[in-house]
């Protein structure tokens, strides 16, 4: 970062050195700019996911952090974000779906293939939930899909800053002949 005017028109940083603060509706961001890269202690609110955190920084590159939520409970993290993934791996759940995905009797008889676009959340407790058909094939295809992601329960949360987040998911499916 170069430069920095804050929302009242003040020039924080110049010429990539200064004082970067931020405030607006959903987050609360301070921290030092030096040679143009975040450096030492920025302290930060998500006002929307109700945490606050201290992270540490050394030219420009991230060390570590400490996030409180609302309850006062503390999580130290090494990783800014970490997206959710299958505790057995992502092979696994496609395998899953693989073997308990059941063509319809009318997607057989009218030789149904294509892929199905489905679109999900994995909850901040690992479960799949309000699964959405992007793309449909129908035929019953895209209830059967629905009832067999939704049955594996095996997923590690997202998390921001060590705090488990709701993540946004969608995967195509290809059906085959």
């Amino acid at each position: 970062m170069d430069n920095y005017w804050n929302s009242k028109n003040e020039h924080l940083v110049v010429n990539g050195n200064g004082n970067y603060d931020e405030n607006d509706k959903e987050v609360i961001v301070k921290g030092k700019i030096k040679n143009g890269y975040k450096d030492e202690i920025w302290t930060g609110t998500n006002k929307k996911l109700n945490y606050s955190y201290i992270d540490i920084y050394k030219k420009g590159r991230f060390i570590s952090g400490k996030s409180t939520d609302s309850l006062g409970v503390e999580r130290k993290y090494d990783v800014l974000e970490v997206r959710p993934l299958p505790k057995k791996g992502v092979n696994d759940f496609y395998k899953f779906i693989g073997d308990n995905f059941v063509k319809t009797k009318e997607a057989v008889n009218n030789k149904v293939a294509g892929k199905i676009i489905v679109q999900f959340i994995i909850a901040k407790d690992g479960k799949i939930v309000e699964p959405k058909i992007l793309k449909s094939l129908g035929y019953g295809l895209d209830e059967e899909l629905v009832r067999v992601i939704t049955s594996y329960e095996n997923w590690n949360s997202g998390q921001q800053r060590g705090v488990p987040v709701r993540v946004q998911y969608s995967i195509p499916i290809t059906v085959t002949n």
